[in-house]
């Protein structure tokens, strides 16, 4: 055994399994990113909610440009485009996460809102998602799990002999 597999195997233990493909042992990454979702060791996503969150600023920066020719039906095409398909990609994945990562997507959506309705940092967006027709980050993710529940015909009606119907 060579001293670098040595090293390796006392450094990681009888912890971790060790991986190796023609007598050299794989070294183990941080996170991977596979089709634009950013995967974690432990499935924590917040490696994907930091990635999310980037680009969602960069994105409300966009936005704001846009927002400044008063055009509403544009502001809200670029919302869509550029800030709701990011926060639907792959949410049913990390939407359960943990409470933080879910909270500062939503607080990135809410800024988002107020950019594009040129409201002051701290106004409420609560009647603006109705007015705007525009699900919270919440509800987005539970609408994605429902029609994936229902596209994969993961619920099944339960079935049972007894008439519950009402007899009259």
């Amino acid at each position: 055994m060579t001293n670098q597999k040595n090293n390796y195997l006392t450094r990681v233990g009888s912890v971790f399994p060790t991986v190796t493909l023609d007598d050299e042992i794989m070294s183990e990454s941080e996170h991977v990113d596979y089709l634009g979702v950013r995967l974690d060791g432990g499935l924590r996503w917040n490696d994907q909610v930091e990635k999310l969150a980037k680009r969602l600023s960069s994105n409300i920066f966009v936005l704001k440009n846009i927002s400044s020719l008063n055009n509403i039906s544009l502001s809200k095409l670029v919302y869509n485009s550029l800030i709701e398909s990011l926060i639907k990609y792959s949410i049913i994945l990390w939407g359960l996460s943990s409470q933080n990562n879910l909270e500062r997507i939503f607080k990135l959506q809410k800024r988002a809102i107020r950019t594009m309705l040129k409201l002051q940092p701290s106004a409420s967006c609560f009647d603006h998602y109705k007015e705007l027709s525009i699900l919270t980050v919440p509800c987005i993710y539970m609408f994605e799990k429902i029609v994936y529940v229902k596209e994969q015909n993961l619920v099944k009606a339960h079935q049972h002999p007894h008439n519950t119907s009402k007899q009259t």
